[in-house]
């Protein structure tokens, strides 16, 4: 669908290649910008999934969906005879 509307945008602007040319330009700063973003996060989530809890016979593990940009560090262990599940942050 997006290629559709930008397909008749371009339409409606006559094809111009200067047009053309700045779309493709900020499609890649954008795409620059989000994997920075995505490495911060990333990186923020990993100390976090490393945190060890002294009552928990488990841990921390993160969970990424670069393709959704879904991230989650999820607790998964034994506390006594109970499991432990949780899920502390989630982006």
């Amino acid at each position: 669908m997006a290629r559709d509307v930008y397909h008749n945008d371009v339409k409606q602007r006559g094809n111009s290649s200067c047009y053309l040319q700045s779309k493709h330009s900020i499609d890649f700063r954008m795409g620059k910008k989000i994997k920075k973003n995505e490495n911060s996060i990333l990186d923020i989530l990993s100390e976090y999934a490393t945190i060890k809890y002294q009552n928990i016979d488990g841990g921390n593990q993160l969970i990424a969906d670069k393709t959704n940009r879904r991230y989650q560090v999820v607790t998964i262990g034994w506390q006594g005879q109970h499991f432990v599940h949780d899920c502390p942050h989630a982006l």
